[in-house]
């Protein structure tokens, strides 16, 4: 079980390494935050703004120009609305208060319930500013609380990959180690087929992803939210390949029935 993980984790490295020097990545996202690991308001808006120049620009393909629309709605829809979602959940430890540490699971109207506290409302809120958004809140009910907060994303990880299926991860995690959060690549998988899904429809391509794997963005970087599926692509079987093999295998059995009949009267 450790040598497979192993292999999965060196076939992560291996493909960030690979595409590291074939992607333009401040092309691909020029501006994205890289230096936290959960961008904040004021790094999302300077990424729209870098956005906006590089849709203004001649020097960029309008297929860039078409991703790079894309991409700024989704950010002004973070800005408008928020990170959290249905299902995400929510760690909140209060220092030195009787309430201790407990996680809590963000409702469809997107508000957290603390028992025998109050619910309190997420829209609008960043994972960046949870933490001082929640102090502020339960300085209501507390004197002086030293709040410490962290973000989980419900996310699923399905195809070419070891163990499929949701999961709560840290928004500050790596798209890489959330990869290997489900057991990571098989011996199939084809990492620069990988895609990332929303609603049935393809949020990422397989360009964006590799470009966010090399560079060693986070979930929160890569703009994911709840319901987002990170798809690992599979290698296509070669028809005339596997003919080989096949018949390579059935000449191999032959021949060894044709010695056991000389050898076994």
């Amino acid at each position: 079980m450790a040598r497979r993980l192993w292999v999965s984790l060196l076939a992560i490295i291996a493909f960030q390494v690979r595409f590291l020097g074939e992607v333009d990545a401040q092309a691909l996202h020029p501006g994205l935050p890289s230096t936290r690991a959960v961008a904040t308001r004021e790094e999302i808006q300077e990424t729209l703004r870098d956005i906006e120049q590089v849709v203004a620009s001649a020097g960029y393909s309008g297929r860039l120009k078409v991703a790079k629309r894309v991409e700024a709605g989704l950010l002004r829809q973070r800005l408008a609305e928020g990170d959290f979602r249905t299902g995400d959940r929510v760690f909140i430890s209060i220092i030195g208060d009787s309430l201790a540490a407990d996680s809590f699971t963000v409702s469809p109207s997107r508000t957290i319930l603390i028992p025998n506290v109050a619910e309190f409302p997420l829209n609008g809120v960043l994972r960046s500013e949870l933490q001082g958004y929640m102090t502020q809140q339960l300085a209501r009910f507390y004197r002086a609380p030293t709040v410490v907060t962290k973000a989980f994303i419900r996310l699923a990880v399905f195809g070419d990959v070891a163990n499929p299926g949701f999961y709560q991860l840290p928004a500050d995690q790596l798209l890489g180690a959330a990869i290997m959060s489900a057991g990571g690549p098989t011996q199939t998988t084809k990492m620069e087929a990988s895609q990332v899904m929303r609603g049935g429809q393809v949020l990422r391509n397989s360009e964006v992803v590799r470009d966010a794997l090399a560079r060693g963005l986070t979930l929160d970087q890569f703009n994911l939210q709840a319901g987002d599926e990170i798809r690992l692509g599979t290698k296509r079987t070669n028809i005339l390949e596997t003919a080989r093999e096949v018949g390579f295998a059935l000449g191999a059995l032959g021949s060894v029935g044709f010695l056991l009949s000389k050898i076994i009267p």
